[in-house]
């Protein structure tokens, strides 16, 4: 529960598809269904999370013109 909260705020500062941050697969499922998005100063950001194998994915913030948390190849 932790590390999903740190998670969330470390993309709360990082630039749009930047660096992002890797989580498990469970965490990013997570998000993925709930349709997560960021608010970063009155503006909605979603994500954008790219499988990396072995459980593990990289979540970056979507730009402004993606309306939904996607996954990404």
């Amino acid at each position: 529960m932790q590390n999903e909260i740190e998670a969330f705020e470390f993309l709360r500062g990082d630039a749009v598809d930047g660096v992002g941050v890797r989580v498990s697969k469970k965490i990013a499922k997570k998000w993925l269904l709930e349709n997560k998005g960021i608010v970063c100063g009155g503006t909605v950001f979603f994500l954008k999370i790219k499988n990396l194998g072995m459980g593990v994915c990289n979540v970056t913030k979507a730009p402004l013109t993606v309306r939904e948390t996607l996954m990404v190849k």
